[in-house]
């Protein structure tokens, strides 16, 4: 089985004037392919739990983009395409697959459009059809929208505040996306 990870991850208050441009996610951490697999497979995040979920399922793991950046105004536009663009390509390259593990906050705005996570799901869905299995991790007060569930099999939040369960989150999404597989 192959299964692909990824994350764009935000947090969006939209009363803040001051957009969150590429920048800040370079702050926060942009990892590609087998970068993301060495800098995030031991760092207590959903990723990490969703490879160790992988990992324990003996299945392929196909690390494509991760995004992460502080909580912020909304994201700029132009950075949401850059993310869809670069995964998109990187999901056309690998296909078929089998799985796409998502690691998002719930609560990501961009400049045009409310529901980022609800865009990114639908996008990924549309590509790659009814029939692979996409979870995803959310903070506990991420906003499981319509295209969220419409478009996720699984999503999975938080249940510690502060965060304490970030890897434990993104292990149950990924356990659970293996057991659905």
């Amino acid at each position: 089985m192959k299964i692909v990870v990824c994350e764009f991850n935000q947090e969006t208050n939209s009363f803040n004037p001051v957009t969150t441009k590429m920048e800040d996610y370079e702050q926060g951490g942009i990892y590609r392919g087998e970068e993301m697999l060495r800098e995030l497979k031991d760092k207590p995040c959903a990723v990490a739990g969703m490879l160790q979920a992988i990992k324990e399922a003996n299945a392929e793991v196909l690390p494509g983009l991760s995004m992460y950046a502080q909580s912020g105004g909304p994201v700029e536009q132009e950075v949401v395409d850059a993310f869809l663009q670069e995964t998109m390509t990187f999901i056309r390259q690998n296909l078929p697959v089998d799985g796409i593990f998502i690691s998002f906050h719930g609560a990501t705005q961009s400049t045009q459009y409310d529901d980022i996570c609800g865009l990114i799901s639908e996008t990924i869905r549309r590509e790659v059809g009814e029939t692979v299995v996409m979870a995803a991790s959310c903070d506990l007060h991420g906003n499981a929208t319509e295209k969220m569930i419409k478009n996720l099999d699984i999503v999975c939040g938080y249940h510690t505040y502060p965060h304490k369960d970030f890897f434990e989150t993104g292990y149950r999404a990924g356990k659970l996306g293996m057991e659905y597989l």
